[in-house]
């Protein structure tokens, strides 16, 4: 069985055996990188993955793999980066045009004698009748 059909079936038993949310997370973006006889590496985007597949799921991928290639008898998780080209150079950041009218400055009307701003009173803040 080729590697990617073999992921494919392993994927699809172990999303009933873990939450969507787990699975989501932990093995959205893996693949078989290698089968080098009874060994097969698994590829993950990061060192927190390997880490947390190593620990958590290891049991339950080798034993879905073992039973799908009666082969395999080791599974190991290496971190490979997607291979997308990116530039080496910083793209250049837009041009924000600079507001040409500010706003006029409105003085608050704030009684000296209660030192209270109009606009925050009771009246204001109550809805409905008592």
């Amino acid at each position: 069985m080729p590697n990617n059909e073999l992921w494919e079936a392993a994927l699809a038993q172990i999303q009933f055996h873990i939450s969507k949310a787990n699975f989501a997370t932990w093995l959205k973006n893996t693949y078989i990188l290698e089968k080098k006889g009874a060994e097969l590496t698994i590829s993950v985007p990061n060192s927190f993955s390997k880490e947390w597949l190593e620990n958590k799921y290891n049991k339950l991928i080798f034993k879905i793999l073992h039973d799908l290639d009666g082969e395999i008898k080791e599974v190991t998780y290496t971190v490979k980066q997607a291979t997308k080209k990116r530039s080496l150079t910083p793209s250049p950041a837009p041009r924000i045009a600079a507001q040409e009218a500010q706003m006029d400055f409105q003085a608050l009307n704030i009684d000296r004698a209660t030192n209270l701003n109009p606009r925050y009173t009771l009246e204001g803040f109550i809805v409905g009748p008592f």
